[in-house]
């Protein structure tokens, strides 16, 4: 063999084993981990929204005037509190403050001219009553009686058409007067403002015969908040009214509210063929603050809890029900059997004993089972 191949073999060799010793040096290099200790505790089962829920009010009225008119009072601003009854906004009354001054007008001529012939009414039967006694004593013909009859039934008739005309100008004097409320927006019930869509000095529509108004005030009860929350159907069955839930807000972070669930919707949403879903509502033990409404919500509902159980944070456990124990300077995997879960904690029933010490990063590529290893830091 040529000095050459000689001195190329030896080369190869020497990086071969260098390769061998490195590997095995890698192998044996002690990593950091982080840890926990299985101890007792509770664990909760529970189900979460699919989507995110949305905060609703079980009160809420879109309010438009049922007559078009120019604004000239908006009464109220966008998150006022209001009571039911109060004033939101008025329209332009002029004329019809002008109509219902006819009307009362024309009520006071109808009630004068029935009071007229009420009294007309009243000579004329007195004047029958005294005539039929006449002619009976002999005094007077049996025509002059019957004069009295016709002038007391004329009498009668006059009256009787003068009530109907007074009831007729107070039927138009009360639509008249309701006329003129109706350029009056009021609140229907204790509410909140949550949105106004109209100015003073704005001219609101009206509509064609048979449609609404667009709605110009839109007010919610702040005392009848809850969650509407779509959940996934294959939790249909483990989820039924009464079971706590806890819920939390975008608007409101770091806050937690709890509450239970008022209804289950007997059927499922299929709308969206590849997510469907039912919908639960939640309502709360105390009043949700006001400004969460129309808010996203994110709800947990407690369908189930183990007291006193042996668990392990939900990162120490793989999606194959395996741990990896640090025991002696080195990670062994051990395969657990497990209870209820969630996404803090997982109930261990067999595998690991209390005070053991588990690894929860294990998404960290070189923590495996075998390697030697210290913990750096405990997870409570």
């Amino acid at each position: 063999m040529k000095r050459a191949t000689k001195i190329f073999l030896l080369i190869l060799l020497f990086f071969a084993a260098a390769l061998v010793v490195g590997k095995f040096l890698l192998g044996e290099k002690e990593i950091e981990v982080r840890v926990a200790r299985a101890e007792r505790g509770d664990v909760e089962e529970i189900v979460v929204n699919s989507r995110a829920g949305t905060v609703k009010s079980r009160r809420r009225a879109s309010l438009s005037p049922e007559y078009g008119g120019r604004v000239v009072e908006v009464s109220v601003k966008e998150g006022d509190r209001v009571r039911a009854g109060q004033l939101l906004l008025s329209l332009d009354d002029t004329e019809l403050r002008q109509e219902l001054r006819l009307r009362e007008a024309e009520r006071e001529r109808a009630v004068a001219d029935r009071n007229r012939f009420q009294a007309g009414f009243e000579q004329a039967v007195r004047d029958e009553t005294r005539t039929r006694r006449l002619v009976n004593e002999g005094v007077l013909p049996v025509e002059r009686l019957e004069k009295a009859e016709t002038a007391r039934a004329e009498a009668e008739a006059a009256l009787a058409a003068a009530e109907r005309s007074v009831k007729k100008a107070e039927a138009a004097l009360r639509a008249a007067r309701i006329r003129l409320e109706k350029t009056s927006l009021r609140a229907p019930f204790d509410a909140v403002v949550a949105e106004i869509e109209t100015e003073r000095g704005e001219y609101i529509s009206p509509s064609p015969p048979g449609l609404l108004i667009p709605p110009v005030i839109d007010l919610f009860d702040p005392e009848a908040l809850y969650v509407s929350a779509p959940l996934d159907e294959a939790d249909r069955d483990r989820v039924r009214v009464g079971l706590p839930a806890r819920v939390t807000f975008d608007a409101l972070q770091g806050h937690r509210f709890h509450g239970t669930v008022a209804r289950v919707a007997p059927y499922i949403e299929d709308r969206e063929e590849q997510n469907r879903t039912f919908e639960v509502e939640i309502e709360f033990e105390t009043a949700l603050p006001a400004e969460v409404t129309g808010s996203t919500a994110d709800v947990e509902i407690i369908v189930g809890k183990s007291k006193d159980v042996l668990r392990l944070p939900a990162s120490a456990v793989t999606e194959q029900n395996t741990v990896l124990v640090l025991e002696n300077g080195r990670l062994v995997e051990h395969k657990v059997t497990v209870g209820k879960r969630n996404w803090e904690f997982v109930e261990v029933r067999e595998g690991i004993s209390e005070g053991e010490v588990v690894v929860t990063n294990l998404d960290d590529a070189e923590v495996k089972a075998g390697r030697r290893a210290r913990a750096v830091e405990y997870e409570e």
